[in-house]
Formats: structure tokens, sequence, C-alpha cells
């Protein structure tokens, strides 16, 4: 009896791991992932170095508005470099441009998003720590799409 149930998990088993193993979107998967790694890792080091401008600038009493755009000037070469090379496998100077004009929106974003924290009733601080993840999200996928994106271009070469 014992080896009758055992036949079945061992079908189920090799039934599974035939649908995981040979997915068509497993390698994409795979990485999309490492590259989702690498990003975060980069974009560690670009959020500490910036988020730390940012929170000096508000101890100088510099508005929010101002404190995040310096914040975000500060990394932007930095970060397209490290992003280009490290992440995207591209590095091409003359996407700069192009990551620039990426970066406008993401501050954009950021800034609207620290202003509707600060209407629910949360200091700047706290407003910019939580709008991190959302705008690290919108960055990533903004750059891939955007700016580092495949093409056959002349542009990507």
């Amino acid at each position: 009896m014992k080896k009758k149930g055992h036949k079945k998990h061992k079908h189920f088993s090799k039934k599974r791991k035939n649908i995981i193993t040979h997915s068509k979107t497993q390698p994409y998967l795979q990485k999309l992932n490492k590259q989702f790694i690498r990003f975060l890792i980069v974009g560690i080091a670009n959020t500490i170095f910036s988020y730390s401008i940012y929170t000096i600038l508000l101890f100088i009493n510099i508005e929010y508005k101002i404190a995040s755009l310096f914040a975000l000037l500060s990394g932007i070469i930095f970060s397209f470099n490290t992003q280009g090379r490290f992440v995207f496998d591209n590095t091409n100077n003359r996407l700069f441009f192009r990551f620039c004009i990426c970066w406008f929106l993401i501050y954009l974003f950021n800034i609207f998003l620290i202003r509707k924290f600060i209407n629910f009733g949360l200091n700047a601080y706290i407003s910019g720590a939580i709008a991190i993840v959302p705008v690290t999200l919108f960055s990533y996928f903004a750059q891939k799409l955007i700016v580092f994106r495949k093409n056959k271009t002349p542009l990507n070469t």
C-alpha cells in the first residue's frame, strides 16, 4: 500500500517538476530577478547617499521640494553609470539625456507622494522615507522600459 501512494506522489512530483523546469518564461524571470536584485543593490547605495543629502538639507531648513531636487541631482551621475553598467549592461553615454528626463519624471512622482503623505499629517522626514519603496519600483520599470530598453536602434549599440 505504501508503494502505491509513493508512486502517485512520485508522478505528481515529476509532473510538477516538468511544469516548473520547462516553462518558457523561467529564464526570462530568472534574468529579471537577477537584474532587479542588482538594481536594488546599486539603488540601496544611491538611496542611502541621496536620502542623507535630503535629510541634511531638511535639517538646515531647506524646503522638502528643494532638498529632494538636490538629493536627486547629486545621485544622477553616480546612478547613471552604475545602473547602466551593472544593472542594464549598457554603457552608452548617449542615453544620459533620456536618463535625465526619466529622473525628472521620477522626481515629480516622488514629490507627489511626499506631498500626499504630508497632507495625511506625516512630517517630511517620514514622508520621504515612505516614498522610497514606490519610487524605487517606478524607477526600475521606467529605466528598464524607457532608458535602457533593449532594441536595435543605433542609440543602444
